[in-house]
Parts: C-alpha cells; structure tokens; sequence
C-alpha cells in the first residue's frame, strides 16, 4: 500500500462507485482512520465541501466522526472514525433475521442519531443497512451523513439499491424531500432486519419510474405475513412509518423513537399509532403479470469489517409467508410461470442434532436441489431461521444445487430439555420446511467441582494394590488378586462418572488405571510359579474367585442403576477396604 500525503494506506476497507475506502494511517497522529477517496467530477467539488462543512459539525455517538475533508493529489478524502466492526448488510448476510429486541435496539440508535441530525438542519438522505455500522461493542454509528445529497445521485452512487429506501415523496416531480424521507427508510431498513425482505417489489430495480409506480400502486406487505409472531404494536409502528401520506407519517424521529422504546420496555403505545395497527390487504401480482424481481442487499464476500461503502444489487428472495389452510406454509409471491415445471427438495428433510450441552457447537450440511423440466440457469433462493440457538450459512443461494450448513448453540436456547424448531427454504419453486430439534442437557461440571469425592474414590481403587506393593517373594502371589481389585474398582469408578455426568479427564483417569491394572496381571500370572507352591497357587485362585464374584456382581448391579451413583460411590469405598482388610490377613 501507497501512501497518500499524511496517510499510509494500510488495507482496502470496501469498494463503491462512490469512492474507495481504505483502512489507512494518520501518521502525524498515529491513529488508524478510514479513508474514503471520493470520486466527485470538477464541476461539484465546491458543492462537495460545503456539504463536508456541514457534516463536520455533527458530534453524536451513533454518528461516525468525520475528522477532516481534504484534497490531495487531485483526489478527494474523507479521513473518518474507523469503526471496529460490521456493517448491517454483512450482520444480515451471516446472521439471518434479527430478533426484535436486537432490531429494535439497532433502530434506537439510528433515530438517536437521526434526531439530533434534524435538529442540525441535516438530513442524510441514504439511511440504508450498508450505511449503518455494528462496532464490536454493539454501538451503531452512522456513516456517509449528509454526503448523501449529491453521493446518492446517479451519478455517484448509480442509483442501485439507494431507491428500494426512497420514500413516495423522493419520487415526486418536484422535490418535496425531507427529514421524513429519512424516517420513512428507517422503517424500511426495520422491515428489512425483521425479514430479510422488503416491503415493496419492483421488476427492474434500477428503474426509477418502477419504484415510483410501486409505491403508488401497490400497498406495502403486512408484517404480519412475514412475520406471524410480530406483536400487533410493532406492527402499528411499522405501518405509521411507512405510511405513504407523509402528514400522517412520525412527524420527528424522537416521535418514531420514543414508540421504539415504548415497544422495547412493553408499554402502551399512544393511540395514534395503535390506529395503524390495521392494514388494508395487499395487493398481489397474478400469474399473468411478470413478476416482481425480488431484491434483498448484494453481499461483497470481499467487504471486510469497518466498511463504510456497500452497493445494494439483485441478489436473493425475500422470505413472505402465508398461512393457508390446513397450516402448510407457502410463499404467495413465489408464484412464477415455471413453479409448476420446477420442484425443491432437501436432504435430510428433518435434523436431530441429539443431546448436546451449553458451550458446544454442532453443526450439519442440509443439500437443496432444484429440479424439473423447466428449471434452468440460476435460482433466487433464501433460508429463514426462527429460533436464536439456530444459524444458517448461506441465508441466500442463486445455484440448483446448494449446500446450507446449520448450526446450533445450545447456550441460546435458555434452558435445558427439548427444542424444535424448523429451517424455511424458499425458492420462486416452493418452499419447504426442515424440522430441527435438540435434547439440551446442563453443563457438565469442571473437574474442580468432583474433585472433593472424586479423588478419595479414586484412591479407594488403588487401596488393593498398594496394600501388597511391598509384600516378600513368598507373597507375590497376592498381586494378581490385588490387581484385578484394583482393576474392577477402577471400572466401578468409571460408571460412578458416568452416572454423575463427569467431564473427561475424570473418565480417562479411570480408564487409564484399568489399562494398567490389566497390565499388571497379565504380567504377574505370565510368571513360572515353582513346582513346591502348589498350596499358594490354591489360595490365589481362591483369591482371585472370590475377587472377580464380588467385584463382578457389583458391577453388574451398578451398570442397572447408574443413577445411583452416590450409593455405589460409597459401596466402592466399602468394597475396597474389605478386599484390603482380606489381603492384609493373608499377608501376615
């Protein structure tokens, strides 16, 4: 990396045919910044700084510092606050739909910012996932303020993905944009956090004209069809911001905001955003007209965190869904000319991950294929999780055949017992639904926690053996009995763990001194036992019988009831210092 007058170029944040962004050094400050080199043509570089001005007096936490506009080179620069973090559009990309709470919290932040913006006479015109930033520590930030109003023209920032956030009144003759303008793409953006969808449709997407008929024409999906668990408030609030009559939109962002926190702390929402609550029914294309293009962010796998620039594109289907009778869900958009040609399906069709524990990752391959006479090229595919102990990666696909890999993490379910939820695959040839379910058990216990009874247990199993450790030549005959005592208390030790749930170390010491043990009286009874000790080799074999019948038994009964394992803890302590007391007499 070059340097460019002050700045070292470190590494190339993200691409956008707005300029370039570059994670960069100030190396008169030694700080780490964001560098974006703006491409502004002659004739708007005295517009450009003046809107820089402008900007550069905005100071809000959820609003990225703009530390300086300068031109050097030729070039335009903008050194900004480097963010450690995401933007929304990656968040979306690998996580899937928000939770509500995330989402309305995410939202919070942005109108926090959006009002102190308005009350600067600043409105930023571009409120959309690629613009919202994620820090690692949770805190949003606002990027690209109030360049937005010559950067979002066609000639800067080509239009994509910048009119799907455009309120009616942007489309308008004249221009009668506003603050509201920005309020109108927070609820957008909002919808798009609960859904992965957007409220409106277009064929062409970087048609203006195509947007501007869909907002006068069509009526905006209910919430309610993507979102069937959504309360009725955030639904209220939703359809109050994205009314099309701006005079009944939120007049103000604190306005829009304060309901948030009403939503966010459950409490009544003021009556005049609870007489949104209900909708007109959405107009539906039908099978003779073309279908909408459906649209959701195009993801740059090449976009690395703290990126401040995304283009929006066609990328992957939006997720509506629709109960019909009988309970089956379906996609009522996804309705075009070669569903019935095509059809999905997915191996396996259901997921049980078994029993799995708070701290541990499981994961599986779910394969999808489309298939049929008509099915060619490319298809717009998208994956819906519900539950916040389920991911999935990919959450769009654009192949035939495609592979989703699922992931659980028990310590999000909340709990312990069984889980069920289920993995929505949708494409414009159906959709389809994959079961999944784990059996969550609590957390085993840290070795620290069995320590107190497991080591004197553990010692109880060596008590036989180092009671004939030391015998005299003539006693040798003592150590096959004392070893497989040993041996067989150590696998009592064993099932005691796993009755009580031990971690692994404790198992693996048990299993350890068993191999030992075996070791040991392989080794003892391989030995030539002298012609004149008929009599001793009598009373091993007596030994070792009434060993391997007490022992055995014991074993026998614990393996039937494991859940007694304080009970055989105790039986092993007792067992071992009557075995011992025995070893002990036929010693002296």
């Amino acid at each position: 990396m070059k340097t460019l007058g002050k700045y070292e170029k470190l590494d190339v944040l993200g691409n956008g045919v707005s300029g370039i962004v570059y994670l960069a050094k100030d190396t008169l400050l030694n700080r780490q910044v964001a560098l974006k080199e703006v491409d502004v043509q002659a004739g708007d570089v005295a517009r450009f700084l003046e809107e820089a001005r402008v900007i550069d007096r905005l100071r809000h936490p959820n609003i990225v510092r703009v530390h300086g506009v300068d031109r050097i080179e030729n070039k335009i620069v903008i050194d900004m606050e480097y963010v450690r973090g995401q933007n929304l559009q990656e968040l979306l990309r690998g996580e899937g739909i928000l939770s509500i709470d995330r989402a309305l919290d995410i939202t919070d932040q942005v109108l926090d910012a959006l009002a102190y913006a308005h009350s600067q006479q600043t409105v930023h015109r571009d409120i959309k996932p690629a613009n919202i930033l994620i820090g690692r520590d949770g805190v949003v930030k606002l990027v690209d303020f109030g360049l937005a109003e010559i950067l979002a023209t066609n000639a800067y920032a080509g239009g994509a993905g910048t009119y799907a956030y455009m309120a009616p009144e942007d489309f308008a003759a004249e221009d009668h944009s506003d603050h509201q303008s920005d309020l109108w793409a927070v609820g957008v953006t909002l919808y798009e956090m609960l859904s992965l969808a957007r409220p409106f449709q277009v064929l062409r997407v970087k048609d203006p004209f195509s947007w501007k008929r869909a907002l006068e024409t069509e009526e905006a999906i209910p919430l309610s069809e993507v979102l069937p668990e959504a309360p009725i408030s955030l639904t209220a609030v939703l359809n109050r911001a994205l009314t099309k009559d701006k005079r009944k939109r939120y007049p103000t962002a604190d306005a829009f905001r304060d309901d948030i926190l009403s939503l966010r702390s459950k409490q009544k929402l003021p009556e005049e955003t609870l007489a949104f609550a209900s909708v007109k029914p959405t107009s539906r294309p039908s099978r003779s007209e073309p279908e909408p293009e459906r649209t959701v962010p195009h993801w740059n796998p090449h976009t690395l965190p703290g990126v401040v620039v995304a283009d929006v594109g066609k990328a992957a289907s939006p997720l509506f869904r629709s109960r019909e009778e009988g309970g089956d869900v379906t996609n009522p958009l996804l309705s075009m000319s070669n569903t019935e040609s095509g059809r999905i399906t997915v191996e396996p069709s259901a997921i049980d991950f078994g029993d799995v524990r708070p701290g541990e990752t499981r994961e599986t391959k779910v394969r999808v294929k489309v298939m049929g006479e008509g099915v060619k090229g490319r298809v717009i595919g998208s994956v819906r999780k519900k539950a916040d102990w389920l991911s999935v990666n990919p959450v769009s696909f654009d192949r035939l055949k495609q592979a989703v890999t699922v992931t659980v993490k028990p310590e999000r379910a909340k709990g312990i017992g069984l889980f069920e939820d289920q993995v929505l695959i949708t494409t414009e040839h159906g959709t389809v639904s994959v079961p999944v379910q784990m059996r969550v058990h609590k957390a085993r216990a840290s070795f620290g926690a069995t320590a107190l009874w497991f080591i004197p247990l553990f010692l109880a199993t060596l008590l036989p053996a180092i009671v004939v450790s030391g015998v005299s030549q003539e006693a040798r005959w003592l150590i096959p009995p004392a070893a497989l005592a040993s041996g067989l208390l150590a696998l009592m030790l064993l099932l005691v763990t796993v009755g009580a749930d031990t971690g692994v170390a404790e198992r693996i010491s048990c299993g350890f001194l068993i191999a030992v043990m075996c070791f040991v009286l392989g080794a003892s009874l391989s030995k030539p036992v002298p012609s004149t000790s008929s009599h001793t080799m009598m009373h091993a074999a007596s030994y070792l019988l009434m060993v391997g019948v007490v022992l055995g038994a014991s074993g026998l009964l614990q393996a039937m009831s494991l859940r007694s394992w304080k009970f055989w803890g105790v039986a092993l302590v007792g067992l071992s210092v009557l075995i011992s007391s025995a070893l002990v007499r036929a010693v002296g």
